[in-house]
């Protein structure tokens, strides 16, 4: 593992992050990002693309910033990026995220996921935070009984999103759908470690109880802004819920906690109370008489 620090890359950036393509390198945490791209001449280089990509994948690999901010250093896409991280041995979606936690790189998603993300043009999310995503065959009838979305029907005709093959298992369970069901039965065959995307309540009970790790929509969200592939999640939860794709309000409260600012949370919970307030017929002044009242 190497070591480069500000003053290694003022003084030599291109020898100092030559060999990254070959090795890891470790940015020093006393390092700020922005630092190093203020001491890096790069119009000088001759080999500038090959410094960016190293700098962008050290300041990634030591915590700096998000993949997303690290594809922008490189001048490169996401895509791009994770393929350089996938040669240095380096994951670029890791565990310990929400609902994600334990990521695994072999993807299985129901139909819920694609039509929720594909309303908010957040399919192709899905083959920059995992690479390869599967359904099977009963999903992919699910999504064929409308007309196919086009973000989806671009991702099956670019093979990054793929239909296992193989019949839908037999006695679905009756609260559960086939999509969900075959979703589930497939991931349990799966030899390693394996990821389901549902958002179905009891269809997440039942891959949980047999030992699956499970995400949603709002996970998918959650990673998307973490990995800088979107500027606000909220932002995002708000188009869903006006395309009518449901998600429990506890849910987006938790992955705004973990992903936006505090005065976004604020922000969003205030918006919240007042849409409740609302709905039961509450003016404004009626609900600030209301708040005065308990702090009295």
């Amino acid at each position: 593992m190497q070591s480069v620090n500000v003053r290694q890359l003022k003084n030599n950036p291109s020898e100092a992050l030559r060999s990254a393509a070959e090795a890891p390198v470790l940015v020093l945490k006393g390092d700020h990002p922005e630092a190093l791209l203020l001491h890096l001449d790069l119009e000088r280089l001759p080999d500038k693309p090959d410094v960016l990509l190293a700098l962008g994948a050290a300041l990634f690999q030591s915590g700096s910033v998000s993949l997303g901010r690290a594809a922008r250093v490189a001048s490169v896409s996401v895509g791009d990026m994770i393929s350089h991280l996938s040669r240095l041995g380096v994951a670029a979606v890791q565990g310990d995220r929400d609902d994600a936690k334990g990521m695994a790189r072999h993807v299985l998603t129901d139909a819920s996921p694609l039509v929720g993300l594909s309303r908010v043009g957040g399919v192709d999310w899905l083959r920059e935070l995992f690479g390869t995503v599967e359904m099977t065959s009963a999903v992919r009838k699910e999504l064929e009984l409308g007309q196919l979305e086009p973000a989806i029907a671009a991702a099956l005709d670019e093979r990054w999103l793929r239909t296992r093959p193989g019949e839908p298992p037999g006695d679905c369970p009756s609260h559960l759908g086939s999509g969900e069901w075959s979703t589930i039965v497939a991931a349990r065959e799966h030899a390693g470690p394996v990821l389901v995307l549902l958002d179905d309540r009891l269809a997440r009970r039942e891959a949980r109880a047999a030992g699956l790790s499970v995400a949603g929509t709002a996970a998918i969200v959650g990673l998307a802004r973490r990995h800088g592939l979107i500027e606000s999640a909220r932002d995002v939860f708000e188009r869903l819920l006006r395309s009518d794709f449901r998600i429990a309000p506890e849910v987006v409260l938790a992955v705004l906690e973990a992903t936006e600012p505090p005065e976004v949370v604020l922000d969003h919970l205030c918006e919240q109370v007042g849409a409740r307030a609302r709905e039961r017929g509450l003016t404004e002044e009626k609900l600030a008489e209301i708040l005065e009242d308990r702090e009295g």
